[in-house]
């Protein structure tokens, strides 16, 4: 039997072989090539290299938001130094800056110095804040980060108005809870919850460009009968900020982005809106 099979190799055109070969080079460059793991594989790159000198600069992230917790503003301000990544680690928390909130009204501009503080163990870490911290609807506010060493970081926020559910929008079914958002300019996301006595549920809305939202929030084939609703509206800053795509593959190049300037990070604002929904709102519709 090897005589015979050997024979049949030794007698086999050449040019059968090089149809095969032919027909399986393409075959493995398609198999390699659409098995690629599009998360591991490298992706775009950076047009050029930026050789020059690192600049020492302060990286914040800080939100203006109207609620409080056990009596004080919930609003604060992170701030960090920005290092290379060699050799130091990427960033280090500041508590010796100088940080001022400006507030812009129609016939005046007021200013407050925040306080590095948790207001004795109010909250959880220490950060920028202030006791009175202002942050009211339609408001625009500027932010101002001075250190030694650091070039000053800036920027600004207009508040959205509180999220609003148009009367008599609420609809409870068993495909979930419906209702419409009212439209507004200053706010460019929505983070919605549903909260019941057994269970809760979220929904990410974007703006539109214009007219009303209808919002649909599934609960998996749960009817609702009694809740709250929790309506988070976003500035634009924040917006932007949370919904950018920042790439978490090896090797591959993202952009920075920030809505500061003269340093990193983002400085923004939110309102907040709790309505109590039930069997009582769908009564009379």
């Amino acid at each position: 039997m090897l005589i015979t099979m050997n024979q049949e190799i030794e007698h086999t055109p050449k040019s059968c072989f090089m149809k095969i070969a032919l027909l399986l080079f393409p075959l493995i460059f398609l198999l390699t090539t659409a098995c690629e793991n599009s998360i591991t594989s490298p992706g775009p790159q950076p047009y050029f290299l930026d050789n020059s000198k690192h600049t020492p600069m302060l990286n914040v992230f800080g939100v203006l938001r109207p609620d409080s917790l056990n009596g004080f503003p919930m609003s604060y301000i992170h701030l960090e130094q920005a290092y290379p990544v060699t050799p130091y680690p990427d960033s280090v928390e500041v508590s010796d800056a100088t940080i001022t909130i400006y507030s812009f009204d129609k016939a005046s501009i007021d200013s407050i110095q925040l306080l590095y503080t948790d207001f004795n163990d109010a909250f959880s870490s220490k950060e920028y804040r202030h006791p009175h911290m202002p942050c009211h609807a339609e408001h625009s506010y500027s932010l101002e980060c001075k250190r030694i060493g650091f070039p000053t970081l800036s920027g600004s926020t207009t508040v959205p108005m509180v999220p609003r559910i148009i009367d008599g929008s609420i609809h409870l079914n068993e495909d979930g809870v419906d209702f419409t958002l009212a439209f507004d300019p200053l706010a460019g996301l929505y983070d919605i919850y549903l909260f019941t006595e057994s269970a809760s549920w979220s929904i990410r809305v974007p703006r539109p460009d214009h007219g009303d939202i209808r919002v649909h929030i599934p609960t998996s084939g749960v009817v609702v009968s009694q809740g709250v609703l929790r309506i988070y509206a976003y500035d634009l800053n924040l917006s932007e900020y949370i919904t950018f795509n920042v790439s978490v593959k090896p090797n591959t190049y993202s952009s920075d982005y920030s809505t500061v300037e003269n340093g990193f990070g983002c400085f923004g604002s939110l309102n907040v809106a709790e309505v109590m929904i039930g069997q009582e709102l769908d009564a009379g519709k």
